[in-house]
């Protein structure tokens, strides 16, 4: 993945994720992030500004476009240590 700041590494474990609902053609989810400021933007409380997070973004938006129910929800990362490295894992191993 080289180097990447906390929220690029958000979006893209939202982004596997989400592809994974599209393959299985899930109709409903919940998704819980640990980070406040992806959760809003989401939501559309929150403007993207920063130019790297921005294809990454349109991409999650895209995905849930296909997801005709969801949820998203804002959990603080001490509530969230088991998700985190989850997510963690799959990010390693889709790069391989």
């Amino acid at each position: 993945m080289g180097k990447k700041t906390n929220n690029e590494a958000e979006y893209l474990a939202l982004i596997l994720g989400l592809n994974e609902v599209c393959r299985r053609c899930l109709k409903e989810i919940c998704i819980f992030l640990d980070s406040n400021l992806i959760v809003n933007q989401i939501k559309g409380v929150f403007s993207v500004k920063a130019p790297n997070l921005i294809p990454l973004y349109l991409k999650v938006r895209q995905l849930l476009r296909k997801v005709p129910k969801y949820d998203i929800f804002y959990i603080r990362r001490e509530k969230n240590r088991l998700a985190d490295r989850l997510a963690n894992l799959g990010i390693d191993r889709e790069l391989k």
